[in-house]
């Protein structure tokens, strides 16, 4: 639902500056979302590298995950 209404708003608004700025608008607009959306995405790589990653203790057999097991059997 807010996919359709950001649609809905970036094409009114594109829409008005086009009429009242420069026919580009509408690129200009879509252009600086794709620079925010960049910018937000290498934050977020940095900042998941910094964090440390936890380690998961290793099992001593494979076939010891009971989630894996067939009930059947």
């Amino acid at each position: 639902m807010s996919g359709g209404c950001g649609i809905l708003l970036l094409t009114k608004l594109g829409g008005y500056l086009f009429d009242v700025w420069t026919p580009g608008a509408p690129f200009f607009i879509m252009a600086i979302l794709n620079v925010v959306a960049l910018v937000a995405a290498i934050i977020v790589i940095l900042v998941d590298r910094k964090r440390p990653k936890i380690q998961l203790p290793e099992d001593e057999e494979e076939d010891a995950n009971p989630l894996l097991e067939d009930p059947d059997a």
